[in-house]
């Protein structure tokens, strides 16, 4: 369960999310887009080389199992194959603490084999580069891809232990049972498509809370990372300020200047941060652009930045370093230093 995770090759698992359209939507106090934790204007941790998939009333989003296969609908679908699988685990009940955390793929099985790492990295490249989940509250969920985003439903099914966890995908329900496990002292969730139990994908948990966007409690090795650099703290001088993209880390990778190029194209040529007066700040993309606010935390020099999606918000946390003499605007969307987006100031307050 260690080895990572392709089997979506096996298993046609490209995913090219309903939610990303490219059509901008109607955004709060803008130009209409949709947003990194939705669809048309992607989040920039979440964009990879290859461009957003087509729009969600085109192009539905291909389930990575046959639907006819969803755990719910297949009681005399080998059923005994999942619960002895599942017998083999350490399960964990799930509960409301669940909620506000978000897990990150990990790896997965398919056909009874699990994956090794070349499969794993290759799976990851249908996707876009990243395939996370979020739990929201009040039962809602969120499958992000490099590519987009779908939203969904989870519940707890009558076992008490399985989720049942239902995605919308253009109108297509895309349904999977969800199991915590403890593996090696560290809780995995693993998802099912049918009731085999010889296919899953594993997610290992990378956020307490996502929505605190490294506010609360936060990974090693982002630690480590911040602890290298020379922070500034912000102050009042950066009311006005323009900041581009210069590059960034993509699943702990850092970007090439053609990696930096491609991410730049699936953003519309264009991703720039201006902070506003009164702790406003938006987000323009070729595509579109987010209003949001910003606010500086107790530590005194972690921004928390939070975008306003049609009601959705999509969170960040940003640092000022000094960068071989210059300033940088570091965002990190999760409490990991495996995606951050650098953008260089372009004009003065």
């Amino acid at each position: 369960m260690k080895k990572l995770a392709a089997w979506m090759l096996c298993f046609t698992m490209a995913l090219p999310l309903a939610a990303c359209g490219a059509e901008p939507a109607a955004g709060s106090g803008s130009s209409g887009q949709s947003t990194p934790a939705e669809s048309s204007v992607e989040t920039p941790a979440e964009s990879s080389e290859e461009a957003p998939a087509e729009s969600s009333e085109e192009a539905p989003a291909e389930n990575p199992a046959d639907e006819s296969s969803a755990p719910e609908e297949t009681e005399d679908n080998g059923e005994e194959g999942l619960m002895e699988f599942i017998s083999q685990l350490s399960v964990l009940a799930p509960t409301e603490d669940v909620v506000g955390t978000e897990w990150e793929f990990a790896g997965g099985m398919a056909d009874g084999i699990e994956m090794g790492e070349e499969e794993a990295a290759q799976s990851l490249e249908a996707w876009g580069g990243m395939m996370q989940l979020r739990f929201g509250d009040e039962g809602n969920i969120q499958m992000i891809q490099g590519n987009g985003t779908m939203e969904g439903t989870y519940g707890l099914q009558e076992d008490g232990y399985l989720l049942g966890i239902v995605f919308d995908n253009a109108g297509t329900e895309i349904k999977y049972a969800g199991l915590l496990a403890d593996v090696d002292g560290s809780v995995a969730l693993m998802l099912f498509p049918d009731a085999t139990g010889q296919n899953a994908i594993y997610f290992a948990q990378t956020a307490e809370n996502a929505g605190e966007a490294s506010g609360g409690e936060i990974s090693e090795d982002l630690t480590n990372f911040i602890s290298q650099l020379a922070l500034i703290q912000p102050s009042d001088a950066i009311v006005n300020t323009g900041w581009e993209f210069s590059g960034g880390i993509l699943g702990g990778v850092e970007m090439d200047e053609e990696m930096a190029r491609q991410s730049l194209e699936t953003w519309g040529g264009t991703l720039q941060v201006i902070f506003g007066e009164e702790g406003y700040v938006t987000m323009i993309q070729g595509n579109g652009t987010m209003e949001g606010t910003y606010g500086v935390t107790e530590s005194g020099n972690t921004l928390v930045i939070v975008f306003d999606n049609e009601g959705t918000a999509v969170n960040y946390a940003g640092l000022f370093a000094d960068v071989d003499g210059t300033v940088a605007l570091m965002l990190f969307p999760d409490s990991t230093a495996q995606n951050v987006v650098y953008l260089t100031q372009i004009t003065e307050g």
